[in-house]
């Protein structure tokens, strides 16, 4: 992932958000209005397995969601998805 791309995608508000609002309507499967632990189980591993980049662990998982998920519904609203995300592909670009 080339990160000079993904940090002009990511600083360039509009198209991050456009980005993510498709992101996030085809992850929420079930069309709840909001991306539940295994909708996001299922796209990080698409995601992982696109880049050849390693799963998360059970572990991983419940840290990333608890610390993203602000309002401790264990669901995710756009706006913790998109902060998710952008963190998320950051450290992938980045190795940080």
């Amino acid at each position: 992932m080339d990160a000079e791309k993904t940090k002009a995608i990511i600083e360039d508000k509009e198209v991050f958000e456009g980005l993510m609002k498709q992101i996030y309507k085809s992850a929420d499967t079930d069309a709840s209005g909001s991306i539940d632990t295994n909708e996001l189980k299922k796209l990080v591993k698409m995601i992982t397995n696109e880049l050849e980049c390693p799963c998360p662990t059970e572990k991983e998982y419940e840290t990333m969601f608890n610390k993203y998920d602000a309002n401790g519904d264990r669901k995710f609203s756009l706006e913790e998805f998109s902060n998710f995300m952008k963190d998320m592909l950051l450290l992938m670009s980045t190795g940080k």
